[in-house]
């Protein structure tokens, strides 16, 4: 239980640590629209696949041991803000982020295979704009003109993961001077 700004800090730090524990994170949007377009078959697809591919294992927080096999895991997110172009997927591996649009079932073999046990890009999958194709989601024309603040986080993490919360700075505004503030 966290009572103390130290302990804020400290449940912070571990929930990093976890997040760079995973060897590649798949991401799937489950945001209204996402959902609507088939995004619930996707996430089911992407997990049965990885859990069935050699030399990987599918974890739900990689913290706590040696896993040997490359730690993969498949989130549901939040919106990921294209709504229009679903089911969303993004392949993360550290800092790197691709952006996939309009995935079906038919897909997610290729994405395991090619973009989570190997690291090629699936160009087709990409979001393309006249001759232009765009890898990361922050360089879509459509999202990278925007500003976010309150959704800042949506679709990096999962939605449902009060540890993946504290690794995006989850309940920071608690150490503001309030009367709410949790004070040691």
């Amino acid at each position: 239980m966290i009572k103390t700004m130290e302990c804020l800090d400290q449940a912070r730090a571990a929930a990093l640590r976890q997040l760079a524990g995973y060897d590649c994170r798949i991401l799937v949007c489950s945001g209204t629209g996402c959902i609507a377009t088939g995004s619930n078959k996707i996430f089911d697809i992407l997990e049965g696949l990885v859990k069935e591919a050699p030399g990987v294992e599918l974890v739900f927080s990689p913290c706590g041991g040696d896993h040997g096999d490359k730690a993969v895991g498949v989130k549901k997110t939040g919106c990921q803000g294209f709504c229009e172009l679903g089911p969303l997927v993004r392949i993360s591996k550290g800092d790197r982020v691709i952006q996939y649009v309009k995935v079906q079932p038919e897909d997610c073999q290729e994405i395991v295979e090619k973009s989570v046990l190997g690291d090629e890009i699936i160009e087709r999958l990409l979001y393309h704009k006249g001759e232009q194709s765009y890898v990361q989601p922050d360089e879509i024309p459509f999202i990278a003109k925007q500003t976010r603040i309150v959704l800042e986080n949506c679709g990096r993490f999962d939605a449902e993961s009060l540890d993946e919360y504290l690794a995006a700075g989850g309940f920071e505004a608690l150490k503001r001077r309030s009367p709410w503030a949790v004070r040691p």
